[in-house]
């Protein structure tokens, strides 16, 4: 059974006549404060921090923050800022533990002891803490509360000779029990109703208790802010636009030897400084000689350039001077206390800088009155009346490492209390869960069955007294007007990407469903990504992954092999063997132009190069699309160069381009139905359509040639399939001069451009009269090419003897007809490169914007079961299909 845990208000009423109390839980010892309602001299609850800082204030001769130890320490050290925080941080948490600096060296290497040993000339809390004297307490009457929830060190400060303190539990002797658990079947729909509960005037009085761990978090503070709700935050340097938008000007200063003007007019953007957009393709040199009129513009360029050459002082001052570009002052003790105001810019100190405003950081002033968020992992006592708890899940449980210094037991039990009590905060308690996930039962968190000694499977359990989350939910102290809300989304969509668009046309219910999946499942390493990570390794770093080729391979499988044991470990290592070489061969014959990235970049999400070490140089390679055509298409391209877009594909199977131009283009997978619809390669080249005449879409399937490899024959270029975007509608395509010379390649048909000239093309392609879909009925294209012809013909006088044949069949079959099976062989794609055209993708941005629209008004209510073309075939092909009451095999 859960502890019941007494109530802030019980726990003042046991102690108000002591002259000091004694908790390690600075919330209760605030809210103990708050409920003195008589004069007094001094605190009447403390932490044993807040009294260790007292004693120090008499009896010691100051004590330094742990921000300013570590810096000493680092300077005097001559040793990186990351490395000293990291052997700091480990020598407090040690500390914390085991009370006694003494009692640490066992547990240290020999350079750590040398840290130790510098640490022990710099006083600080803990030094208080640990020579405490409890004559500072003179013979005032003592209170402790909650004991067994303190560490050795915090005991330290406890009065033991004279008088020892009179202690008191946190816990009653019965038991607590959960009123109501509110169970929700989608985590928006959760959201939607916290925000929906919460109003700006009890917006003060009102905690949400979450795991750090969970997207709760965000989530729901997106969705308050959006409503205006107050949020009670703190406010971090680091988080600060001001200061963001000066360590942004310097990081481009210090890389900006081969920068563009488009690149410094984002940063200029952050001084409220705007360039001419007919300048952005200019050097800054050129830029700087012969276009700039604004003085404020020259002065930043001046200063950008010359920032090697200022100190941080120097810097500040003269930005000062730009548009009232004013940073905090929290901002220049951290400059003062890095002993940076009078040091050069350079790379090295700019980094130390960017790592401690990461990493240590300095509050500065918050605005209070708001909506708190309790951290679920470190909190017991909230002083508010209204307490949501978000999530309940596993997420909520404190693992410990193993640690020489840590009784870890013993900090389990702390947790398990501090769990109880942090249950029953608050007089209005709402307890609002996710009941299933990824289709299975969300299961509570371990301390629950710890604590009633059984098996806790799910939240339907009797303990939790759940409620399904349907019905309006009536609150004391709320207006609550609308009912649950079932979304799957918490914002409009403006974009996507070709995945969701496949799953979305496949059928809006499970575009529905595979988006919920995507947003809580990890991707688990696959050929294809352990592919795509060796194609950026070797781009970026082509001497050293040939080098390293046998070492790469044997990490990929090894790596796949985490995910299957059943995998075999030769053949996979040698499939990996035959698509990197399909890769480098492919690399290596492109002679690509590559583009250097401002600053070598660390590729987190790629594993072989953070297994090396080694970073991004090219921004050619998995490189993000920015949308400048508005198609609303969003995702990542594998490699693009002189407007080529490259996709590798780990398929052993490469498919042809015709089917890839059909499949791409909606209005004829609506016509002919075609199940294998796939939008990836229209969906890219709408994304990236510049006003340049042509670009190139290439698929490289790096297993479709395996047996040329296998066989030791000559190796061939068949796993590439290549689609071709033309820059003009098709109808204006089949006019130009590349397409009639392509007809006229056919000897037969050249006596047509003889006889009745390039003239006669022209008319026959405008007189045709089709529409856009009739160009993919073969037979009704060559039909009307025939009749349209032989009238145009007839209009010129021309007879099919004027064209050497014999018979008039004859001429139609050999001069005719191959200009009608031209045209469709290019309109659906059907030669050595796939086609697409203009038309094709203002079509297809039409279409993407109608899904998009589709998709954020069923945000609002529900997605319907429509699977693609109303089959039960497509029905049959989901992977859902045994979930899902509306599929078409059912009906």
């Amino acid at each position: 059974m859960i502890k019941k845990a007494k109530s802030i208000k019980n726990i003042f009423d046991e102690i108000k006549d002591f002259d000091l109390v004694i908790t390690n839980d600075a919330p209760l010892a605030t809210a103990l404060n708050k409920l003195v309602n008589h004069p007094r001299l001094g605190y009447l609850a403390m932490t044993p921090r807040q009294i260790a800082s007292d004693f120090a204030g008499i009896y010691m001769n100051g004590i330094f923050e742990k921000s300013e130890i570590m810096l000493s320490i680092c300077r005097d050290s001559g040793k990186p800022l990351k490395l000293i925080h990291g052997l700091l941080s480990k020598i407090y948490d040690m500390w914390n533990y085991n009370a006694k600096l003494e009692f640490l060296e066992q547990y240290l290497s020999e350079y750590e002891i040398k840290i130790l040993n510098m640490l022990k000339d710099y006083p600080s809390v803990e030094t208080a803490m640990e020579n405490f004297n409890e004559d500072f307490f003179v013979s005032k009457k003592i209170a402790v509360v909650g004991e067994d929830l303190f560490t050795l060190l915090d005991k330290e400060v406890f009065p033991r000779k004279s008088s020892p303190a009179a202690i008191f539990d946190v816990f009653e002797e019965s038991a607590y029990k959960i009123d109501k658990t509110f169970l929700f079947s989608n985590t928006n729909s959760l959201v939607d109703n916290i925000a929906g509960l919460i109003e700006n005037d009890i917006a003060g009085q009102t905690a949400i208790v979450v795991s750090p761990q969970s997207n709760f978090h965000e989530l729901i503070r997106i969705r308050l802010k959006e409503k205006g709700i107050k949020i009670e935050e703190k406010s971090l340097l680091s988080s600060n636009m001001t200061v963001r938008k000066l360590i942004n000007f310097i990081e481009f200063s210090l890389n900006s030897d081969s920068a563009d003007v488009r690149e410094f007019a984002y940063t200029a953007v952050n001084f409220n400084l705007n360039l001419p957009k007919e300048f952005y393709n200019y050097d800054m040199g050129m830029y700087v000689g012969l276009a700039i009129n604004d003085n404020s513009i020259k002065s930043l360029v001046k200063i950008s350039r010359d920032i090697s050459k200022l100190t941080y002082k120097g810097l500040l001052e003269k930005l000062s001077g730009l548009n009232q570009f004013i940073l905090q002052e929290e901002f220049h003790t951290a400059i003062e206390l890095m002993n940076l105001s009078e040091v050069k810019i350079n790379h090295d100190n700019f980094e130390s800088l960017k790592y401690f405003l990461r990493e240590i950081d300095a509050e500065m002033k918050s605005e209070a009155g708001g909506v708190i968020f309790v951290n679920a992992l470190n909190s017991a006592f909230i002083d508010r009346d209204i307490v949501f708890y978000i999530g309940l899940d596993n997420s909520w449980m404190k693992l410990f490492p193993e640690k020489d210094y840590l009784d870890r037991n013993e900090e389990e039990k702390k947790n398990l209390l501090r769990f109880q009590i942090l249950l029953q905060q608050g007089s209005q308690r709402y307890y609002f869960v996710r009941n299933i996930s990824e289709y299975k039962e969300v299961i509570p968190c371990y301390y629950f069955s710890q604590i009633y000694g059984r098996k806790i499977n799910n939240f339907k359990d009797e303990i939790f007294n759940p409620v399904i989350a349907t019905n309006k939910i009536k609150k004391a102290n709320y207006e609550i007007k609308r009912k649950v809300k079932q979304s799957d989304s918490i914002q409009t969509i403006t974009s996507l990407s070709p995945t969701s668009l496949n799953n979305y046309f496949f059928c809006p219910k499970y575009y529905s469903v595979s988006k919920l999946l995507t947003s809580e499942h990890a991707q688990n390493m696959t050929r294809g990504s352990l592919m795509h990570n060796f194609a950026e390794l070797y781009f970026n770093h082509p001497d050293f992954a040939i080098k390293k080729i046998n070492e790469i391979k044997n990490i990929m499988t090894d790596e796949l092999k985490l995910f299957n044991s059943n995998l075999n470990s030769d053949y996979i290592n040698s499939e990996f063997d035959i698509a990197i070489r399909n890769v480098i061969r492919f690399i290596d014959s492109q002679n690509i132009k590559k583009v250097k990235s401002q600053k070598p970049q660390s590729p987190e999400d790629n594993l072989l190069m953070r297994h090396f070490g080694k970073d991004k140089i090219y921004i050619n390679t998995e490189r993000w699309i920015n949308d400048t055509a508005g198609s609303g298409i969003k995702g990542k391209i594998d490699l693009y160069y002189d407007s080529t877009i490259v996709d590798y594909k780990t398929s052993a199977t490469a498919k042809k381009e015709s089917a890839i131009s059909l499949q791409s283009n909606p209005d004829v997978i609506k016509m002919e139905e075609y199940q294998n619809f796939d939008f990836q390669a229209m969906a890219y080249l709408t994304a990236y359509k510049t006003n340049e005449m042509e670009k190139l879409f290439i698929y490289n399937y790096l297993l479709s040639n395996s047996k040329d490899y296998i066989t030791d024959q000559e190796i061939t270029d068949k796993n590439l399939v290549s689609i071709r975007f033309i820059n003009l509608n098709f109808f204006d395509y089949i006019k130009s001069d590349e397409f009639i010379n392509r007809l006229i390649q056919n000897e037969k048909t050249e006596k047509l451009m003889d006889k009745a000239g390039k003239f006669f093309f022209i008319r026959l392609f405008d007189n045709l009269n089709l529409s856009y879909e009739d160009y993919f009925n073969k037979e009704k294209l060559k039909s009307r090419v025939i009749e349209t012809a032989v009238s145009l013909l007839n209009e010129l006088n021309l007879k099919y003897s004027d064209f050497g044949n014999k018979r008039h069949d004859t001429f139609i079959k050999d001069c005719i007809v191959p200009i009608g099976e031209t045209i469709f062989k290019i309109r659906t794609g059907n030669d050595e490169t796939g086609f697409l055209f203009k038309d094709d993708s203002d079509k297809f941005v039409s279409f993407v914007k109608q899904c998009i629209s589709e998709i954020n008004e069923f945000n609002k209510s529900v997605y319907p079961f429509r699977p693609a073309f109303g089959l039960s075939e497509t029905c049959k092909g989901c992977s859902i299909n045994n979930l899902c009451i509306g599929n078409k095999i059912w009906h």
